[in-house]
């Protein structure tokens, strides 16, 4: 006897800002005649700006953790980061999510989904097992925009937040391959969820933080490296090169300087580029 198709979804749902929906349907489907097929799992959504669908590009990603709070790598257990901003047409826009995220809503009994559009965290939220669908809702405005560099696609978020340090490291900045303010970002990145606009905080971003009343933890390294790009630093009245380091890719012993932020006291200050803090991240 030949069964016909029999079709389930998993659906998690999320909403940004009061007017805005984002629904990520995940649509499994089986054959009777054979073994189940494997469709990707699809988000798709849809995002108003103010009161109007959005028609651009938007940085997207989505993070699914076995956690509510925990900012533990052990805890995230997928993550969908596109190579590119996200193609968004009158609202709509969809994104085939990483196929390590397949097994994880199928075996992992709690879960919680957190979706970044343009930088912003639209929080993390449990997603509720109910018949044959899972679902989540929160609510939160997405106002911040994000710069997207037209040629390498890399995202730098606007109007950003202090979120996070790096391990301390001296003024000659490495992560992998990248040296200076590139391997900042990179550092950054891994410091802030993975988030692929953060990036090293600038004295704007944290002045305005602390005038606005927002805290910058005190790092291990009390001291933390951040951006001024100032030219010149003096110490006791003295002139001293200073060149940010050269652009954060030199720490000769006791010649140069670069910006680094007092946080336990809350204000900037300056650090020998062979000295060793934690980068101040922003997003």
């Amino acid at each position: 006897m030949k069964l016909a198709m029999k079709l389930r979804s998993l659906v998690l749902i999320a909403l940004v800002g009061a007017a805005a929906g984002i629904t990520v349907e995940v649509t499994r489907a089986a054959l009777a005649d054979g073994a189940p097929t494997q469709q990707p799992l699809v988000y798709s959504g849809q995002i108003t700006e103010g009161a109007s669908p959005v028609t651009g590009e938007r940085p997207i990603n989505v993070f699914l953790w076995d956690h509510a709070t925990s900012n533990e790598a052990s805890h995230r257990r997928c993550a969908t980061i596109p190579a590119a901003p996200v193609a968004v047409k009158d609202g709509r826009f969809s994104i085939p999510l990483d196929p390590t995220c397949r097994p994880i809503v199928e075996s992992t009994a709690e879960l919680w989904v957190e979706v970044l559009v343009a930088g912003t965290s639209m929080g993390r939220t449990k997603i509720g097992a109910v018949p044959y669908a899972l679902e989540a809702q929160t609510a939160v405005a997405v106002t911040r925009p994000v710069y997207t560099n037209p040629t390498t696609r890399k995202q730098w978020s606007l109007n950003a937040s202090y979120c996070g340090f790096s391990p301390s490291t001296t003024g000659a900045f490495r992560a992998g391959t990248l040296t200076g303010w590139k391997a900042a970002k990179a550092l950054c990145e891994s410091a802030c969820n993975g988030s692929p606009s953060a990036h090293m905080c600038t004295g704007e971003e944290l002045v305005r933080q602390v005038s606005t009343g927002g805290d910058i933890p005190t790092v291990p390294t009390t001291y933390g490296w951040y951006s001024s790009g100032v030219y010149r630093q003096y110490n006791g009245g003295t002139e001293v090169n200073g060149f940010e380091c050269k652009g954060f890719t030199q720490a000769p012993d006791h010649a140069d300087l670069g910006s680094a932020w007092n946080t336990a006291e809350e204000w900037p200050s300056i650090g020998w580029c062979s000295d060793s803090y934690a980068i101040l991240c922003c997003d």
